[in-house]
């Protein structure tokens, strides 16, 4: 697979505006249908490293699983930056 993990946003209303407000959406209000992609938590954001995991060849054996009060920390790439990365753009968009 391509080790990418889609979220949905948290039920507890603050975690839920934090993560809203990083979409950096104007006027965004998340359903149950909007996702977060993984790429955009660090590994301290999950339960085990990713990273880790993948350099010991485990990488497929464990489900991403984000710690409970993690925020989306890693900064979203602007239209401009995605244009001039087709791979990122193909996997992932702004906002995923």
């Amino acid at each position: 697979g391509s080790g990418i993990s889609f979220f949905t946003f948290p039920k507890d209303v603050n975690l839920r505006k934090q993560w809203a407000h990083y979409c950096r959406r104007k006027e965004f209000i998340p359903t149950s249908g909007h996702r977060l992609c993984s790429v955009y938590f660090s590994s301290n954001c999950f339960m085990q490293d990713p990273q880790l995991l993948g350099q010991i060849g485990l990488q497929e054996t464990f489900k991403k699983r984000l710690k409970p009060n993690s925020v989306p920390d890693i900064p979203l790439l602007t239209e401009d930056e995605l244009s001039n990365k087709p791979s990122a753009a193909g996997v992932c968009g702004i906002f995923c």
